[in-house]
């Protein structure tokens, strides 16, 4: 696999800090990776039955923000919440120190 999945998991209730996380990443990945194809922002609703096999892969209980490449991932959800709606900066670095270990 040449291609860096970040995939942000959630369902359909969401709080502010849960869209903060998705907004954070998703901007992150357009702003930084916008002319790298190998980078990819994945959005994964939960309830929806044709992401169960993501969910299952993952073990995907509640939601997370996952940077995975092939096999080798990080679940990074504690550390998103922590800091999506008061620090978004942290988040923001934190996702591209991932993504970069994995390029």
């Amino acid at each position: 696999a040449s291609v860096v999945n970040v995939y942000y998991f959630h369902g359909k209730q969401r709080c502010k800090t849960c869209i903060a996380v998705g907004d954070v990443t998703e901007k992150t990945i357009k702003e930084v990776y916008a002319n790298n194809p190998n980078v990819k922002f994945v959005e994964v609703k939960t309830d929806e039955k044709e992401n169960a096999g993501l969910v299952e892969k993952y073990e995907v209980t509640w939601n997370a923000l996952i940077i995975a490449k092939g096999e080798d991932s990080i679940e990074i959800t504690k550390q998103a919440f922590a800091n999506a709606v008061n620090n978004p900066e942290k988040l923001t670095d934190l996702i591209k120190t991932e993504v970069k270990k994995r390029l």
